[in-house]
């Protein structure tokens, strides 16, 4: 085989040289997009303890299972999680496990509107007198986590004396609560 003119030769050596620039750009940029893009770990507030374990699911109640005083009810009712500010209104028949939850958000840290939310809820007995109603709110992103995700929400109601279903918490998780009010 012939030996390769000497400008072949330069031509292949500055192509070699040209990849790896690329190369070394390459690398440059994903480790200052890894040090730069990675999300900040922001200290959680210290969450209000459930009084009791809220179960991930349970089986629809019978009627019998209700108090009898469960009547239909439309509450409007405010509560929070660590980021979120709602406002809304549940509506449940009183007798079923499917209820309606209409809600606006607010960032709690920038006072931004993220909207308004009709979703249904499932309810589910908690303990005697003690009824959760969950739901996942979609958010687009908010002041502590950027992108689409959700918020899982189980508002707390137990019954009163008068027969009422009070307001008493939200939970987004066992031991991750805020009481109504706060």
């Amino acid at each position: 085989m012939p030996p390769e003119p000497a400008k072949a030769h330069g031509v292949r050596n500055a192509l070699v040289g040209a990849a790896a620039v690329v190369v070394v750009l390459i690398a440059f940029g994903l480790a200052s997009e890894t040090d730069e893009g990675a999300p900040t770990a922001l200290p959680m507030p210290t969450p209000m303890p459930a009084p009791t374990p809220i179960p991930a699911a349970a089986p629809a109640p019978s009627p019998a299972a209700l108090p009898l005083a469960a009547t239909p009810e439309r509450i409007d009712l405010s509560w929070r999680d660590y980021v979120l500010r709602y406002t809304g209104t549940l509506s449940w028949d009183g007798r079923s496990n499917a209820a309606q939850i209409s809600m606006r958000i607010v960032d709690g840290n920038t006072g931004a509107s993220l909207g308004s939310r009709d979703l249904p809820a499932t309810m589910h007995l908690d303990a005697p007198g003690r009824v959760v109603f969950s739901a996942a709110v979609p958010i687009a992103g908010d002041s502590q986590t950027a992108g689409a995700h959700s918020h899982a929400i189980h508002l707390v109601f137990e019954m009163q004396p008068n027969g009422r279903w009070m307001f008493v918490r939200n939970c987004m998780a066992v031991n991750n609560c805020w009481e109504a009010g706060t």
